[in-house]
């Protein structure tokens, strides 16, 4: 059961229904939150007279403030008010909507964090969490005190952090979103390294959005960074080269190579075109390095027997020149993995060992430091 808020000697009264209240201390209230602050500032009360609901204890009068929790008529949005006759608006009698529902735990959560109690947040699935910290983030900005809510933000999510690794791979920009608002590092940093590697479509297309977020020149930056070194490593494989005393099997091997990549690059003029699964010359790459593919095999062993007419049963000297030539072409894929290593770097936190069904390159790090809210 999750720990309530009991302060029997408080002196604000804050109602989320008719039924519901608990009774708080005004000093935490301001000092954690400027809507409190200056709501109880005496100010708002009128000169020497004594606050509305002022109780008197003995000889000593206590100033006491009561706060509701009200809605608009038909609106699912609440807000607390100090007077408790505003026109036009009701407190909660009885069972709330859904939604009404959702907002009140908001305002219990935004509460219960200023008293530095963890809020009541979604756990059933990442879908739950994601829309109540949400919620608790907006309501927390409506009273100025959005930085005693998200501590509390980031140890929910990171309860799910696996679910939020795959969605960072799969929708890297609504997770940028979310990770602009509960402003926490690890998401932002794991959307950006999956964002960056994407498709030249897919990154067009998420433009607007970065723009609304205001961080569209830090992706642009990122962006050009991955490809000034996707271009050297595509230039790397262009120029591989034979030495003029390699043996004949070596040099069929390695034209072998050249031809297998030339067919595989999207556009070997401007180097990779980043069309969508680009990603897979350099995962064919990589896999066949440790061992021939058996349809790469196959096609290396076709494109032998092109050049040399290879017999259905080659004669043991035959075999061993195929044998050197497969030899050949596992060097030449092992060279070119050394190439591009720096863009087949993984620099995402979740490391998984599955293929990337985006195709995409993760390789683009990414410090702390350089969040945008870092320096706030």
């Amino acid at each position: 059961m999750p720990r309530a808020i009991c302060c029997p000697n408080g002196d604000v009264e804050v109602h989320f229904t008719t039924e519901e209240s608990v009774l708080l201390h005004s000093s935490v209230l301001k000092t954690h939150s400027e809507f409190f602050s200056v709501a109880l500032s005496d100010r708002w009360n009128t000169e020497g007279a004594p606050l509305p609901n002022a109780t008197t204890c003995g000889s000593t009068s206590i100033k006491k403030w009561r706060f509701e929790l009200r809605f608009e008529q038909g609106s699912n949005e609440g807000q607390l008010y100090s007077k408790p006759t505003v026109t036009a608006t009701e407190l909660v009698s009885g069972k709330p909507t859904a939604d009404r529902l959702k907002n009140i735990r908001a305002h219990k959560g935004m509460i219960r964090s200023l008293f530095d109690v963890a809020p009541v947040l979604g756990s059933s699935s990442f879908a739950r969490a994601k829309e109540s910290v949400e919620l608790l983030i907006d309501t927390a900005v409506m009273y100025s005190c959005e930085n005693a809510v998200l501590p509390y933000v980031e140890k929910h999510l990171h309860r799910f952090r696996t679910d939020v690794f795959e969605r960072c791979t799969a929708m890297p920009v609504i997770m940028l979103e979310l990770a602009m608002k509960t402003k926490v590092d690890w998401i932002f940093m794991e959307a950006t390294t999956n964002l960056v590697g994407r498709s030249t479509r897919f990154f067009k297309g998420s433009k607007v959005a970065l723009q609304k977020l205001e961080i569209v020149e830090f992706m642009e930056r990122k962006r050009a960074a991955f490809w000034e070194l996707l271009q050297r490593c595509d230039t790397g494989l262009l120029l591989m080269s034979t030495k003029p005393s390699d043996r004949c099997e070596t040099l069929a091997a390695h034209a072998f190579f050249k031809m297998w990549l030339i067919e595989l690059l999207r556009d070997v003029k401007n180097h990779s075109s980043l069309f969508p699964g680009y990603g897979n010359l350099y995962y064919e790459i990589n896999s066949n390095a440790t061992a021939l593919k058996g349809y790469v095999r196959q096609q290396a062993l076709a494109y032998w027997g092109r050049l040399y007419k290879t017999a259905a049963q080659p004669d043991p000297t035959e075999a061993e020149l195929i044998k050197s030539f497969l030899a050949g072409v596992l060097a030449s894929f092992q060279t070119a993995a050394a190439i591009i290593k720096p863009v087949t770097l993984d620099a995402t936190l979740r490391q998984c060992k599955r293929v990337d069904t985006h195709r995409a390159l993760t390789c683009m790090t990414m410090s702390k430091e350089e969040v945008p809210w870092a320096k706030d």
